[in-house]
């Protein structure tokens, strides 16, 4: 497993990559202090392209780890267009039925790949943002870096 560190605008990112692909990006507080960004990862690749660009990864290539039910769901996610949301009740109903809401939404949480397998589209039914693995205020910035919301300014 080849281990590279990213410094984004959401902060430090540790990218996991085997010879099958991206396995894990990890947000993080900091880098070991005895590595450096690696522009020569194909992990790190993909998210300037994300970051600089503001494009999906759709050429990106997964080394996912978990259950059929889980690389279902993340799959899934990788259809939800750019600058795009769905609530977890309609993405269940493409999934199967609303019966499963619930294991969507887990399934969703457990993504292993943030940002590139975009699970940050998914909001409440009432456009609430609901919770997110790096913290709201991640998943807020990432939505307004895709043009979902809008910045608004009191003065």
């Amino acid at each position: 497993m080849k281990t590279s560190y990213f410094e984004s605008a959401l902060g430090w990112l540790e990218i996991r990559e085997s010879s099958k692909g991206i396995a894990q990006v990890n947000f993080i507080d900091q880098p070991p202090f005895h590595t450096v960004s690696s522009k020569n990862s194909t992990g790190v690749q993909h998210l300037l392209d994300y970051f600089n660009e503001k494009k999906d990864c759709v050429n990106a290539v997964f080394d996912l780890q978990g259950t059929a039910f889980q690389k279902k769901v993340w799959r899934k996610l990788k259809e939800i267009p750019f600058g795009t949301t769905i609530d977890y009740e309609s993405l269940a109903k493409e999934l199967g039925g609303i019966q499963f809401t619930r294991a969507v939404a887990k399934a969703n949480s457990q993504n292993p790949i943030p940002i590139l397998i975009p699970c940050h589209r998914v909001i409440g039914k009432s456009g609430s943002l609901t919770g997110y693995l790096g913290g709201l205020e991640k998943k807020e910035w990432l939505l307004k870096h895709e043009g979902v919301i809008t910045q608004t300014s009191l003065f």
